[in-house]
């Protein structure tokens, strides 16, 4: 059970990434879409390492990498929305909940 609720945190991650790929690729024109559309996404694996990752950078207590970690998928499920893509941004978010959730329950982590 818990390498499943750990799979399913590892694939919301990357979608998360993906998301951002997709909001900075249609966001910009020209240039400016390859910027975002590379920037973006690495502007949030930067700040995932250093606040939210398991061996982050910086030592935040257990709810508040929590926190933070939802607010990320907050985000970008509101990216994948202003993308042109609110099914997606929808199923994101919900499925980052529910992941969350059963994380806390069966204590896999923090």
């Amino acid at each position: 059970m818990r390498v499943m609720h750990l799979l399913i945190r590892f694939a919301v991650e990357v979608a998360a990434v993906a998301a951002f790929g997709v909001w900075g690729w249609r966001a910009g024109t020209g240039v400016s879409a390859y910027a975002l559309g590379i920037g973006a996404p690495a502007a949030m694996i930067v700040a995932w390492g250093l606040f939210t990752a398991p061996k982050a950078l910086f030592n935040t207590p257990p709810m508040v990498r929590e926190g933070l970690a939802m607010g990320v998928f907050a985000m970008a499920a509101g990216a994948l929305y202003l993308a042109g893509e609110p099914l997606l941004a929808m199923v994101l978010i919900v499925v980052s909940v529910l992941n969350s959730v059963q994380l806390r329950v069966y204590g896999v982590r923090g």
